[in-house]
């Protein structure tokens, strides 16, 4: 009984050391807008500071198991791959929602109207709860006058406790996406409906 403890113990650690990058899932708008264009828009990723918390991993030690601090897990936060599928699904719901005609990424050659500009100053990924904080900022100019305002998400902020002690990363991430995204969508809209 106790090789099979400590065998099942081992495969444990093993299997979290060799875990991949968990990307975050493709968000969406939710909502209905009550404006539409037929501008175009260029979206640019500004990536920031990326980091998370520590954690302990259990270790078998002849009949007892030793916990040891480990660092900051890179493949599970919010990192700029996450940022990039973000962006994407960002540009797909203004294009979508048809707050726009054409939602282009910034490094595009073509021009566009409208300059949006996603900085995401500081994501943190607090391990014990697989809960995600984001700081971003968004700056939106080719209209009259140009826009700029700071989020700050956090990912179990309508969780109850229930839900916060059940979300593995992959939820985490896409939770703190959804409500990024249902902040950013009214300030475009509104945005767009001032530069008509």
């Amino acid at each position: 009984m106790k090789i099979l403890i400590n065998a099942i113990l081992l495969a444990l650690l093993l299997g979290g050391c060799a875990t991949p990058h968990i990307p975050l899932s493709r968000v969406a708008f939710d909502q209905a807008v009550s404006v539409t264009s037929e501008k175009t828009a260029k979206v640019w990723l500004v990536p920031g500071d990326v980091s998370g918390s520590g954690g302990l991993t259990l270790v078998p030690a002849g009949s007892i198991a030793l916990p040891i601090p480990t660092g900051p897990q890179p493949h599970l936060q919010f990192n700029v791959e996450d940022q990039r599928i973000f962006v994407d699904s960002f540009k797909n719901e203004l294009q979508r929602l048809k707050l726009f005609r054409t939602a282009l990424d910034g490094d595009s050659p073509e021009s566009a109207d409208i300059g949006i500009k996603l900085r995401f100053t500081r994501t943190y990924h607090n391990r014990g709860m697989q809960e995600y904080t984001l700081d971003v900022v968004m700056e939106i100019a080719g209209g009259k006058k140009p826009f700029l305002k700071q989020y700050h998400v956090i990912s179990s902020e309508y969780d109850s406790w229930w839900e916060k002690m059940n979300t593995n990363a992959s939820e985490g991430k896409t939770k703190a996406g959804n409500i990024l995204i249902k902040q950013l969508i009214p300030d475009v809209e509104a945005y767009v409906a001032e530069n008509r």
